[in-house]
C-alpha cells in the first residue's frame, strides 16, 4: 500500500513520520528504511526523530539510486555488489577511450575540443559525458536499448551511441536498464521474491523521482 503525504513544511512531515513509527512499530530486528535525497537530510532526520521518539536506532538513510541498487541485488542473483556505471566509474573508462579516438570518423563533433585540449581538458569532457550518460540510464532507458541494439535514438547522437557501445563493451557489467529489464521479467514471470523486500519503506523530502 502506498501512503502519500505533502506539505511544504518539513517539520510538519517528521511529525506524521515520528508518530507513524511510534502507532505503528515494525520489527525491531528489521532496520526501518528512510530514503532521503542527500545525506545533509539524513543527519537532519535522524536528530528530528531521536528528539521525538527518544532514540534513533536500527534507521537506514539509502539515497534513491544506492537504495534501488540494493533492491536489485535482493531481487535478483548475479547482480554486482556495486554500480559499475556510477557517474564516478565511468568517468575513469570514458576519459581512457577518448584518447583512444584519434584519427576514427564519427567523433568529428568533439575532436576540434580534444584536439585543442591538455590531459584536464579531456578528463573535465569525460566527467561531463558521465553525468550525461548517468542521466540517460536514468530518464531515457529507450535511448540506451536503440544504441545497444546497435542504432541511433536521435539526430546527431551518432557520436555518442559509438561511445557508448564502446564504454558497455569496456565495462561489461550490467546496468540500471539491464536490471529493470530483468526486474520486470521476473515480475511478469512470478518470480520475485516479494518476502525479501523491507517490511516498510518510507521516502522522506522527495519532490521528485524518475519513473
Amino acid at each position: 500500500m502506498l501512503t502519500l503525504y505533502q506539505s511544504n513544511r518539513l517539520d510538519y512531515l517528521v511529525e506524521l513520520l515520528a508518530r507513524l513509527f511510534s502507532e505503528a512499530p515494525a520489527d525491531p530486528f528489521c532496520p526501518e528504511t528512510l530514503v532521503v535525497q542527500h545525506q545533509g537530510m539524513a543527519r537532519w532526520l535522524s536528530l528530528q526523530l531521536a528528539e521525538r521518539l527518544g532514540i534513533c536506532a536500527n534507521f537506514e538513510f539509502p539515497l534513491p539510486a544506492a537504495f534501488v541498487w540494493q533492491m536489485f541485488r535482493l531481487l535478483l542473483e548475479e547482480t554486482p555488489e556495486a554500480n559499475r556505471f556510477e557517474p564516478s566509474v565511468m568517468q575513469w573508462q570514458i576519459h581512457q577511450l577518448l584518447g583512444e579516438l584519434e584519427g576514427q570518423a564519427g567523433f568529428e563533433p568533439i575532436r576540434s575540443y580534444l584536439d585543442a585540449s591538455d590531459e584536464r581538458g579531456r578528463f573535465d569532457l569525460a566527467q561531463r559525458i558521465a553525468r550525461c550518460f548517468d542521466q540517460y540510464l536514468v530518464y531515457r532507458p529507450d535511448w540506451i536499448a536503440r544504441w545497444e541494439s546497435g542504432q541511433e535514438a536521435c539526430a546527431g547522437d551518432r557520436w555518442q551511441a559509438m561511445l557508448w557501445r564502446r564504454l558497455r563493451a569496456a565495462l561489461g557489467a550490467g546496468h540500471w536498464v539491464d536490471m529493470q529489464r530483468r526486474l520486470f521479467h521476473a515480475a511478469e514471470a512470478g518470480e520475485l521474491r516479494t518476502d525479501l523486500l523491507p517490511q516498510r519503506i518510507a521516502l522522506f523530502g522527495m519532490p521528485a523521482l524518475s519513473p
